[in-house]
């Protein structure tokens, strides 16, 4: 059975602390324990094929020039090889579009507009009364229609994951209906 999301109280987490240490205590239970930690780890044989992998002809090389590397746990041979994966060089480059929501939903002014929100709302979930976990402010009028509303308090409102999600599904099949 999975706890996760679930909040213990204070009393129920010493209980499990106490459960856990005598467990610990227990030469047979550690014993146990360690091996199953032990054998989670690569054997050799599997290190070397890895390492074999990583590398070209039993060598380490630079992913950009192809010429040798000192370290192994490095992927360029120089400070100029680094900079020629990044930018342009970088096969995921995008032509340096980063999209203006993108930049929008990561500036200070959203932040501010977030937080002014979820004061409003009293991190309180207006849809279901939910208060604390995650709680996301969503747009009334749309983020992408609406440029002057963006940054409206009127124009936001707090909603918990769950009322989020079904708030979107519910648009959606609207729109596709």
């Amino acid at each position: 059975m999975s706890h996760k999301g679930y909040k213990f109280s204070e009393k129920h987490k010493a209980r499990i602390g106490q459960v856990m240490r005598k467990r610990w205590l227990n030469p047979e239970y550690r014993r146990a324990k360690l091996l199953s930690m032990r054998q989670l780890r690569h054997s050799p044989e599997t290190k070397e094929k890895l390492r074999k992998a990583a590398t070209r002809n039993g060598l380490p090389s630079c992913s950009v020039c192809g010429d040798g590397l000192a370290d192994h746990r490095s992927r360029v041979c120089s400070k100029c090889c680094a900079v020629k994966i990044k930018g342009a060089g970088n096969p995921n480059w995008k032509g340096g579009a980063t999209p203006l929501h993108a930049k929008i939903r990561t500036s200070g002014e959203y932040a501010r507009w977030r937080l002014k929100v979820l004061e409003r709302d009293g991190f309180r979930c207006v849809s279901c009364g939910k208060t604390g976990g995650v709680l996301d402010v969503h747009h009334i009028l749309p983020f992408v229609k609406y440029l002057n509303l963006r940054f409206s308090v009127c124009n936001g409102t707090t909603l918990c994951k769950n009322c989020h999600q079904q708030l979107h599904s519910v648009n959606r099949a609207k729109k596709h209906a």
